[in-house]
C-alpha cells in the first residue's frame, strides 16, 4: 500500500511539528502492515534528519501527484484552516520567492490541500489530528471555502480532528452523525530510550519551557516560587532554543524524568501528558484566536483531556503577584494539583484509552 502524507512545513525545525510527523511512522508500525510512505509539503522539498531516520518531504506541485496513491493522509496541524494559509504559508512563500503573490498560494492550497473539485481523491483521503478550532462566521461567509472544506470532510474515509471545538464545527458543517473527535498526532509518539553514551536525563527537577505567551519573565518568577516551595530546582528544557542541537529524544527524556513540567508551549504540554508527567500549563485567558500560536489551543487541550485544573491563566498570575499572600495561595493551589495523584492518574488513564481507540480507527481507515 502506498500512502501520501501531507503535513505542515516544520518552520524553524519546530520540535512540536517534528514530533507530529515522527509519530506517524510509529503509529503505522503499530499495524504490522508494510506500506510505502511519501511525505508531501505545500511550501518546498527538504530532508529532515532525525538521527535514527530521515524524512524526505516532497514538494506538492499539484493534486495529480496524489492520483497513484492508495491513501492520502492529511496529518496534523492547521492544514485546512483558511487563516493558516493566509497568515503563515502565503507570506513565507512570497518572501522566499516560491510564489509571486498570496492569491496564487491560496489557489494552490485549494487545489492541493483541500482537493477542490477532486472527489476521486477526497474519497481515498483521511484527515487526522488537524484543527479548525478558530473557525468563525466570517470564514463561513466565504462560499468557496465552505464548499471545499465540507466536500473534503463529507467524502473522506475518516476525519478525526484533534480537539472538541474542531470536531463540533465539522459535525455542523457535514451533518452526517459521524464521530469527528481524534487527538493530537504527537500522542502516538513511541517512547524511545536515549542510547548509551548520551547525556543522562536529570531526575526530579522542575522542567520549564516558555516562549509562546509573551510573558516569560512573569512565568519564570512564578515558577521559581513554585519550585522553592516544592524544594526542587528548575531546569530549562530549551524546547525553542535554535542555537542548541535538536536532540528531541533527549528533551522528551528530560520531560519524562521531571518531577513536574511548567510550560506555555502547546507541544511541551502534549509531551508531558503523553509521558505521564504532572504538568502546569500557563496561557492567556483573553487570547485571541487569529493565529496558529494562540493560547486558546492550550486551554482547549487541557480542558478536553480533563486537565483543566492544570491550566493557570496569565492574568491570574499577574493579579496575584502584587501580594505575597495571594501569590502564595496560588502557589499552594498549583502544588496541590501537581501532588494529587488520583487526579493525575485519571488524566493519564483517560488519555491512554482515548488514544488507543484513535489508533484502531486510524488503522481501520488506512488499511481497511
Amino acid at each position: 500500500m502506498r500512502i501520501a502524507v501531507i503535513s505542515a512545513f516544520p518552520f524553524l525545525s519546530n520540535p512540536g511539528m517534528i514530533t507530529v510527523d515522527r509519530a506517524l511512522i510509529d503509529v503505522l508500525q503499530y499495524s504490522g502492515i508494510e506500506c510505502e510512505i511519501d511525505f508531501f509539503c505545500l511550501e518546498k522539498s527538504f530532508t529532515l534528519d532525525l538521527g535514527y531516520v530521515e524524512i524526505d518531504y516532497n514538494l506538492l506541485d499539484g493534486a495529480d501527484q496524489l492520483a497513484t496513491f492508495d491513501r492520502i493522509l492529511f496529518w496534523g496541524d492547521f492544514l485546512h484552516w483558511k487563516n493558516y494559509v493566509l497568515r503563515d504559508v502565503a507570506p513565507r512563500m512570497v518572501r522566499s520567492g516560491a510564489a509571486d503573490c498570496s492569491a496564487a498560494v491560496v489557489d494552490a492550497w485549494y487545489q492541493r490541500l483541500m482537493l477542490e473539485g477532486r472527489e476521486d481523491l477526497q474519497r481515498k483521503s483521511i484527515v487526522f489530528g488537524s484543527t479548525i478550532y478558530a473557525l468563525t462566521a466570517t470564514d463561513l461567509a466565504d462560499g468557496r471555502y465552505v464548499a471545499a472544506l465540507s466536500s473534503l470532510y463529507a467524502n473522506a474515509r475518516l476525519v478525526r480532528l484533534r480537539d472538541v471545538m474542531s470536531a463540533g464545527f465539522a459535525a455542523q458543517l457535514v451533518g452526517d452523525g459521524r464521530d469527528y473527535l481524534g487527538c493530537d498526532c504527537a500522542f502516538f509518539l513511541k517512547r524511545r530510550e536515549i542510547t548509551v553514551g548520551d547525556r543522562p536525563a536529570p531526575s526530579g527537577e522542575v522542567v520549564v519551557a516558555f516562549g509562546r505567551s509573551g510573558s516569560t519573565m512573569l512565568y519564570r518568577g512564578f515558577t521559581e516560587r513554585i519550585a522553592e516551595m516544592a524544594g526542587r530546582r528548575t531546569l530549562d528544557l530549551g524546547w525553542l532554543d535554535r542555537t542548541a542541537p535538536l536532540e528531541i529524544d533527549h528533551r522528551i527524556d528530560v520531560v519524562r524524568n521531571a518531577a513536574f513540567v511548567v510550560t506555555d508551549i502547546y507541544h511541551v504540554a502534549v509531551t508531558a501528558m503523553r509521558e505521564g508527567t504532572p504538568l502546569l500549563c500557563f496561557a492567556r485567558g483573553t487570547a485571541a484566536t487569529d493565529s496558529t500560536l494562540s493560547d486558546k489551543k492550550k486551554e482547549i487541550l487541557m480542558s478536553q483531556h480533563f486537565a483543566r485544573r492544570n491550566l493557570v491563566h496569565q492574568e491570574i498570575i499577574h493579579l496575584t503577584s502584587s501580594s505575597d499572600k495571594t501569590a502564595k495561595a496560588l502557589v499552594d493551589q498549583c502544588l496541590e494539583t501537581i501532588r494529587d495523584q488520583n487526579h493525575q492518574r485519571a488524566i493519564s488513564t483517560g488519555l491512554r484509552r482515548h488514544v488507543d481507540r484513535q489508533v484502531k480507527s486510524l488503522h481501520a481507515a488506512i488499511f481497511g
